[in-house]
């Protein structure tokens, strides 16, 4: 479902909807998974987005580096 605007087109807005849909999917999932936990809701929805998008920064930082180094 995250990919979906790729379908319809390429470039910037698209990407920003990717990132918008990825990060409101990482939030909503652990937000609802720790309400029926009895946590609090925005506590854990903010810290499954923290660890997402730092997943996401390293996998980019190591492609952008390896793939700095292959040309």
């Amino acid at each position: 479902m995250v990919v979906l605007p790729y379908l319809f087109a390429s470039g910037t807005a698209e990407l920003a909807a990717v990132v918008a849909l990825a990060a409101g999917a990482l939030f909503t999932v652990d937000s609802v998974i720790g309400m029926l936990n009895g946590r609090a809701p925005l506590r854990s929805g903010a810290r499954q987005l923290l660890v997402g998008l730092g997943a996401a920064a390293a996998v980019f930082g190591i492609g952008h580096t390896i793939g700095s180094g292959a040309k």
